[in-house]
């Protein structure tokens, strides 16, 4: 099955589902580099503001993880549509 946009220009199926492909290994990689920026940020904030009115990095390290823990739930509840809680037995 062809799909015709102009006269000079038709697209399989195939053609289509590799776009699809494509586009979601695009997704994944723009997921990678933003949380590696964000990540790799962490050093320059520690350093820049942290160290410079002199903040216990302990403590802007255990502001950050508490901060980052409902944006994940969020994010998390948002993708899969549920939570789903681990059992400890």
């Amino acid at each position: 099955m062809r799909v015709s946009l102009r006269a000079t220009q038709s697209f399989s199926l195939h053609d289509v589902a590799l776009f699809f492909k494509m586009a979601a290994q695009l997704r994944v990689w723009c997921a990678l580099v933003t949380a590696q920026l964000g990540l790799g940020a962490y050093g320059v904030i520690v350093s820049k503001f942290a160290k410079g009115s002199k903040a216990d990095p302990l403590v802007f390290c255990l502001l950050r993880d508490a901060g980052a823990f409902p944006l994940m739930l969020l994010t998390t509840f948002l993708i899969e549509g549920k939570v789903s809680i681990p059992s400890l037995r």
